[in-house]
């Protein structure tokens, strides 16, 4: 399917994905996130894909520590209980990039994830017709509290009432072009034609 392919490339070059790194599947594989944002594209990059069925917090920790994950995603509240497992950095030293989307990530679990790792936590923004379509960088700094910049392959503006840009401060509608958006809704022509 093109746009899985293209999510997966996509998502693979921007985030740096290789064939040595290890993505910790904590969430369901029957969703968006965990399918085409660690599935496919640690798949797409030869890496090694972990999975683990609907894990506690500490399960996610013990899983860390065994397994040694290089790539984590999960949602902010996830992270912010599997923090709270944490009796010492060691645990989680071979994490290089942990992404976190869904909501927004609260400044006390970048400032206790930081002060863990050492690194920042990634912000991601998406949705299932698109996947991560904006993000900020993996690797170096990044902006709290900001959904980040368009991801690989994509062209995302913020359309007014009138479809043109919105004016900074104006509320508008995201518009996202990606060879990785949907093709249309499974068997229903009528409502892929609506969109």
């Amino acid at each position: 399917h093109a746009s899985l392919w293209n999510t997966a490339s996509n998502q693979a070059w921007t985030q740096g994905f290789g064939h040595d790194d290890i993505h910790l599947v904590s969430l369901s594989a029957a969703h968006i996130a965990a399918f085409a944002g660690q599935v496919l594209c640690a798949a797409f990059a030869g890496g090694t894909i972990v999975l683990i069925a609907d894990p506690t917090p500490a399960d996610l920790l013990e899983v860390i520590v065994r397994e040694r994950p290089t790539y984590l995603q999960m949602t902010p509240a996830i992270l912010a209980e599997m923090l709270d497992e944490v009796s010492e950095p060691g645990q989680l030293s071979s994490v290089r990039c942990c992404i976190a989307g869904g909501d927004q990530v609260p400044r006390a679990t970048h400032e206790r994830f930081r002060s863990i790792t050492g690194q920042g936590v990634t912000e991601v923004c998406g949705m299932t017709e698109s996947f991560s379509y904006v993000m900020n960088q993996p690797f170096g700094e990044k902006r709290e509290g900001s959904i980040g910049i368009p991801a690989h392959g994509t062209r995302v503006r913020i359309a007014g009432p009138d479809g043109a840009d919105a004016r900074p401060g104006e509320v508008g509608e995201i518009r996202v072009q990606s060879a990785a958006n949907m093709l249309g809704y499974w068997d229903d022509a009528e409502r892929t034609a609506a969109v």
